[in-house]
């Protein structure tokens, strides 16, 4: 009986995305990787934001149908730019 270990896999499943400055960070927002659908969300604690760039409470998984799916999940490119813009218009109204 040999003992085996695994390869070591390293993946990227939560994004930062802050503003800094001179007096720390101005404006932070994560972008998660959504287990099992290869979707990522765009949340500020216990909130998430939809295309239109508007926050609202994350509903448990038993209310979330397609359409709600289809506007707060989004592909890993265009989530991390609409968390770019999005911290940027944080710091501007700020």
């Amino acid at each position: 009986m040999t003992n085996e270990i695994p390869a070591v896999t390293v993946e990227i499943t939560r994004y930062a995305v802050s503003l800094h400055g001179e007096g720390g960070v101005f404006a932070s927002i994560n972008v998660e990787q959504q287990r099992g659908s290869g979707r990522w969300a765009i949340k500020m604690d216990n909130d998430i934001m939809d295309a239109a760039h508007d926050w609202s409470y994350v509903p448990p998984a038993s209310e979330r149908d397609d359409e709600w799916v289809e506007a707060h999940l989004f592909d890993h490119d265009t989530a991390l730019e609409m968390a770019k813009k999005e911290v940027e218009r944080q710091v501007r109204e700020a």
